[in-house]
C-alpha cells in the first residue's frame, strides 16, 4: 500500500489517488489520478460527463492487454491532505473494467488508515 500512496504523491489533482498493480512478485505498473487528462476508455465510462479526469486504476492499465494483467492484484490508496489513507474503493465503472482485465483482487484504503479488499474473480 505504501507503493500506491507513493504514486499517489505524484498526482496534481484534489484527491490524490494511485495505484499499483502487482502480478506474482512483480510490479506490472504504477498509476494516479489525474484531473486534467482524459483517456477513451473514460469516455466509455462516462459518456454523459466528459470532463471526468483520468482515474488511477485505468491510467495503471493504460497499455496493458487483460492477458498481461489476468490473476495481478490491484492496490489503490487516497491520500488526505492530512497525509493519512482516504477512502479508495474504485467506482463501479472503474470496478467492471477491472474484471474485464481479470484482476483477481484489490486492495483499497478505507479511509480509516486501513485497508478493504474486494475479491474480483
Amino acid at each position: 500500500m505504501d507503493l500506491a500512496a507513493r504514486a499517489a504523491r505524484q498526482s496534481s489533482d484534489e484527491f490524490p489517488t494511485g495505484a499499483i498493480l502487482i502480478r506474482g512478485k512483480n510490479i506490472v505498473s504504477t498509476g494516479w489520478n489525474q484531473g486534467s487528462k482524459t483517456h477513451p476508455t473514460q469516455f466509455k465510462m462516462y459518456p454523459n460527463r466528459p470532463g471526468t479526469g483520468l482515474h488511477a486504476e485505468i491510467h495503471t492499465l493504460q497499455g496493458l492487454r487483460p492477458y498481461d494483467v489476468q490473476g495481478a492484484d490491484l492496490y489503490i490508496c487516497r491520500l488526505k491532505a492530512t497525509g493519512a489513507y482516504g477512502l479508495s474503493k474504485p467506482c463501479d465503472e472503474c470496478l467492471a473494467i477491472l474484471k474485464s482485465y481479470m484482476i483477481r483482487r484489490v486492495f483499497f484504503s478505507n479511509g480509516s488508515n486501513g485497508i478493504a479488499i474486494s475479491r474480483l474473480i
